[in-house]
């Protein structure tokens, strides 16, 4: 079994006159949710040894708040910018090929997509809608993790 994690960042701006979804930040709230979020992976004892990150503003400051919470060295975050937006088979993809030594992975990511693959692997069957800042912890045999 491999432990799948996924994160969705927390609350952004809302889009500039520009219009600008990758450039949006957190809000104060937002800062407090991812916070909050690796608070809560911390005292669940839940260290991945690899997280993933879309590149996206927003993103990044969720991760790197979470990696501090959990004292993740630089070297085990990591930018995929085939996150960013991400439906189902990308994200799917993006996990089987992490390298099998990976055990805990952590993806930082938007919805619908985490929210959709969420749902498609639980094995409760259950729908899943992670809120913003708002993580689901998965369990996986190896089969389901290398399924692109």
């Amino acid at each position: 079994m491999r432990t799948l994690i996924l994160l969705r960042h927390a609350a952004a701006e809302s889009p500039g006159l520009d219009g600008q979804d990758y450039d949006r930040g957190l809000t104060p709230a937002g800062r407090a949710e991812a916070e909050a979020a690796g608070r809560r992976l911390a005292a669940l004892n839940l260290q991945p040894q690899l997280l993933l990150t879309s590149p996206a503003r927003r993103t990044r400051a969720t991760t790197d708040i979470v990696a501090r919470c959990l004292g993740l060295a630089a070297a085990g975050v990591r930018e995929d910018a085939t996150l960013y937006l991400a439906a189902v088979p990308a994200l799917r993809a993006v996990i089987a090929r992490t390298a099998a030594a990976v055990g805990c992975l952590l993806l930082v990511g938007h919805n619908p997509g985490l929210s959709e693959l969420a749902t498609v692997l639980d094995a409760r069957g259950e729908g899943i809608a992670l809120a913003t800042g708002a993580f689901v912890r998965l369990d996986l045999p190896l089969a389901d993790w290398l399924l692109p």
